[in-house]
C-alpha cells in the first residue's frame, strides 16, 4: 500500500479522461494536460456548493472559521472531493495534494487566518488544522493581537517603481553573485557587473508588467524584491555574458515541463 510508504500529502491522485490531447506531431499537449487538470478541480472558484459541508460537534465559536475552512478546501479541490468534509476529513483523502495544500493555505492568510503550510501538512483531519488557525481569535489573547498588530506593520510591499532601480539592481547582483549555488557550482566566470547588464536588459519590460514587488520597512528601506513575468510572456532578452551558460542549463531543465 502506498499509504504505508509516502506521506498522505504525496498521494498520486487518479484522473480519467476520454481522449489525450495532442500535439500535430503526435505527442502528447501537457498545457491542454494542464489546463483540464486547472478546469476540473475547482481552479479556486466557487464550487463549494456541490460539496456537503458537514458541522457536527464543532464549538460555536469556531463555526466561522470551521465555514471559512470548510468552503475554502471545497472550493479549491472542486470536482476532485470524494467524500463530505468535515472535522474528522482528511485534506488529502478528499482529493488534495502539495501544490493545492499551499493553494489553501494562502486563500487562508487572505481570510485572515494564520497557519503555516508544514502545520497545514502534518495535520491528520481539518479538526487540527482548525485547532491551528490563528487569525479570529486573537481578541481572546491582548497579547497575541499585540504582536498581530506588530507584526503587519513591519513590512509594505510596493509596485516596481523606476526609483526602485539602483537598490533593486544591487540587491539582485548581492543575491546571486554571492549566494548563487548553481552560478558557483557551474563556475562559467561570472562577474557581478553581468548581472548589472541583465537587469539593465529586463528593466523596462518588468515595469511595463507591473507583476514585480518591492518589500520595504516602515522606514522605507528596500529589505527584498519578488521579479514576476507571465510564464506565457516573458520578453526577450539577449544575454552577452556568461550568464547565458546558466540560463541555458535552466532552460534546458525547465523546457519538458513548460512545453
Amino acid at each position: 500500500m502506498l499509504t504505508s510508504t509516502i506521506a498522505s500529502y504525496m498521494m498520486p491522485q487518479v484522473i480519467v479522461m476520454e481522449t489525450i490531447p495532442l500535439l500535430v506531431n503526435g505527442k502528447i499537449d501537457r498545457q491542454s494536460l494542464l489546463k483540464s487538470y486547472k478546469n476540473n478541480n475547482g481552479n479556486g472558484s466557487c464550487n463549494h456548493g456541490k460539496a456537503e459541508l458537514d458541522f457536527s460537534n464543532i464549538p460555536d465559536k469556531k463555526i466561522e472559521a470551521a465555514r471559512t475552512l470548510f468552503e475554502i478546501v471545497a472550493s479549491v479541490l472542486g470536482s476532485s472531493i470524494r467524500s463530505r468534509i468535515s472535522i474528522a476529513s482528511n485534506f488529502y483523502e478528499l482529493g488534495g495534494n502539495s501544490l493545492n495544500s499551499v493553494y489553501t493555505v494562502t486563500k487562508l492568510q487572505d481570510q485572515g487566518f494564520l497557519i503555516g503550510v508544514s502545520e497545514f501538512i502534518s495535520c491528520n483531519t481539518l479538526g487540527d488544522v482548525l485547532n491551528k488557525m490563528r487569525g479570529e481569535y486573537y481578541e481572546e489573547d491582548p497579547i497575541l493581537a499585540h504582536g498581530k498588530q506588530q507584526d503587519s506593520r513591519c513590512y509594505v510591499a510596493q509596485m516596481l517603481q523606476d526609483s526602485h532601480r539602483t537598490r533593486v539592481t544591487d540587491m539582485i547582483t548581492t543575491s546571486f553573485y554571492q549566494k548563487a549555488d548553481l552560478d558557483r557550482w557551474l563556475m562559467p566566470d561570472i562577474r557581478a557587473e553581468d548581472y548589472t547588464e541583465l537587469m539593465d536588459s529586463m528593466w523596462e519590460p518588468l515595469l511595463e508588467k507591473n507583476l514585480s514587488f518591492v518589500v520595504q520597512t516602515q522606514r522605507g528601506e528596500k529589505v527584498g524584491v519578488a521579479l514576476n513575468f507571465d510564464a506565457n510572456d516573458e520578453p526577450p532578452v539577449k544575454i552577452n555574458s556568461k550568464l547565458e551558460i546558466v540560463f541555458s542549463f535552466l532552460a534546458h531543465l525547465e523546457c519538458p515541463i513548460r512545453y
